[in-house]
């Protein structure tokens, strides 16, 4: 869901894949803290 959301989102700004990398990397990271509080996947 996080991913297709950002996906749309690079996708109406038309980044470049380096950002779109920086941004799976930064959502990976944010995910990932959030499931050691909770795990709604």
């Amino acid at each position: 869901m996080e991913t297709f959301y950002l996906k749309r989102i690079v996708g109406e700004r038309g980044l470049s894949a380096r950002s779109s990398l920086g941004w799976m990397m930064f959502s990976i990271n944010f995910l990932s803290e959030k499931d050691r509080n909770q795990t709604f996947v």
